[in-house]
């Protein structure tokens, strides 16, 4: 991702940048094995996850698993716009586990750190 990991970046949520980005791609023909390739897919991110700063927003499935996606201020900020321009939770959230993030949103947190 150099140069563009190294530059400052403007005003933005998508605050997050380091020098690489890790993808696993997973694809099976039985439905049988939904199961076990799914698990595969998150025992290699448990262990990759621990040695990054964060994750791409898009590649994520918020009701498995829940990890950091934006600095810590600029997560603060986003959820705050939000509350502000749709205090009753009009505009659908991040459908996490259960939905229960509601008008707080995100953790973005590692969930391996909790």
């Amino acid at each position: 991702m150099v140069p563009t990991s190294r530059r400052p970046l403007p005003d933005m949520a998508l605050s997050m940048h380091s020098d690489h980005y890790f993808a696993i791609y997973s694809i099976w023909d039985d439905e049988r094995e939904d199961k076990k390739c799914r698990d595969w897919v998150r025992e290699r991110m448990a262990t990759v996850e621990k040695l990054s700063c964060g994750a791409y927003l898009g590649d994520s499935d918020f009701q498995v698993r829940r990890t950091k996606f934006w600095e810590d201020g600029n997560a603060k900020r986003l959820m705050e716009i939000r509350r502000k321009w749709d205090p009753k939770g009009r505009v659908c959230g991040y459908l996490d586990e259960g939905d229960v993030s509601g008008l707080d949103g995100l953790k973005n947190e590692f969930e391996w750190k909790s």
